[in-house]
């Protein structure tokens, strides 16, 4: 086993695709603060824009409500980042014509699974997994340029 250095085209594109992989784990993330904190609204008698009534305790409530609503807007602006960077990543994986290099980055960096999980899933060595990770992103490399062009527009 040879200690080669990865070229920068595969370099680049591991780092687009672990933003992708960070960005799925916020956004799942995020959702579940999302229910989260509207389960608590909900629970406090916030719902759906309802006022609070204006007793000393409720006042707080809904101060404190106001602010959890806010913060689940600002999330809600996150969530819409994330989602377009997701189906970035998307679109930049049809440029693969190989099965199963598109399963192999589909379910390592979508799936959150370890290249030793993919090898057995899809009934290849880890040799194999290997190869074709390094394959598909050298692949990536040119459709990921491309996009992150269009995004900064």
């Amino acid at each position: 086993m040879g200690n080669t250095k990865p070229s920068p085209r595969y370099t680049e594109t591991m780092r687009f695709f672990r933003a992708v992989e960070k960005a799925i784990y916020a956004k799942e993330a995020a959702e579940r603060l999302v229910v989260a904190n509207q389960e608590t609204l909900t629970l406090n008698g916030v719902s759906g824009g309802e006022h609070v009534s204006k007793t000393m305790e409720g006042d707080i409530t809904e101060r404190g409500m106001s602010r959890l609503w806010e913060s689940i807007d600002r999330l809600d602006d996150k969530l819409i980042d994330y989602c377009d960077l997701v189906e970035g990543a998307i679109e930049i994986m049809d440029a693969l014509d190989n099965p199963m290099m598109y399963a192999i980055v589909r379910m390592r960096y979508f799936d959150h699974k370890r290249p030793s999980q993919i090898a057995r899933a899809l009934c290849i060595s880890a040799r194999t997994e290997t190869r074709l990770h390094s394959q598909a992103m050298c692949i990536l490399y040119t459709p990921m340029k491309r996009w992150r062009e269009m995004a900064c527009r």
